[in-house]
């Protein structure tokens, strides 16, 4: 068994990555890879400064054959995903770790996905009408936690700890690639499977 594990922001992530990927591994029949306990490292930020220390907690868990590949998935609520996950994965690959990492920045939070995926999301929740479905253009607005407590019953919110999980057990890939960054999701964690990659291999790459 080959370990897949994520680096991820919030607490809500660290229950609702997993859920999410093995989805989309079982989607790929692909069950010799099964997601390791997240690491939570914060906003962007937050990792950048924290970087190293967190590069040597990775090379440690690959020496001991506790990860085979990293997925670094983070929200991005403004700049350019692509620009900033180049700058990250260059960061991370100075290190030359011994597994290969990819990076995929939310634009411009996880819950866009869920957001996108209403269609199967919705009736499956008493926490949503059954025909809720987006009303403003894909990745492009601020707030989206906001704007799903908005099509709450009165009285609900919308938290991550709670409903993060739930609602990923019923996202739709399909329905979600309406969102760029969720397809490019899909592209990395095809590339992490990929059976043979050189050492200190990071995702994006320039030109790729």
């Amino acid at each position: 068994m080959k370990y897949l594990l994520t680096l991820v922001e919030g607490q809500g992530d660290v229950a609702a990555v997993p859920v999410l990927l093995r989805k989309m591994l079982k989607a790929r029949a692909c069950y010799d890879w099964q997601p390791g306990p997240p690491l939570r490292v914060g906003e962007l930020p937050k990792l950048r400064q924290n970087l190293r220390r967190t590069a040597e907690a990775l090379r440690i868990k690959m020496r001991a054959g506790e990860c085979h590949a990293v997925l670094v998935l983070l929200d991005l609520d403004d700049g350019c995903p692509r620009a900033e996950a180049l700058a990250l994965a260059a960061e991370f690959a100075t290190f030359g770790l011994p597994a290969p990492v990819a990076v995929v920045l939310a634009h411009r939070e996880y819950e866009e996905w869920l957001v996108a995926s209403l269609e199967t999301i919705a009736p499956a929740t008493h926490l949503l009408p059954s025909a809720t479905r987006r009303d403003y253009p894909a990745e492009t607005k601020r707030g989206v936690k906001e704007w799903l407590t908005r099509q709450m019953p009165a009285g609900f919110i919308y938290r991550e700890t709670m409903h993060q999980e739930e609602f990923s057990q019923n996202l739709d890939a399909a329905l979600a690639r309406e969102c760029r960054s969720f397809r490019r999701l899909e592209s990395a964690l095809a590339e992490l499977l990929t059976p043979a990659l050189t050492p200190g291999w990071t995702s994006p790459r320039a030109g790729a």
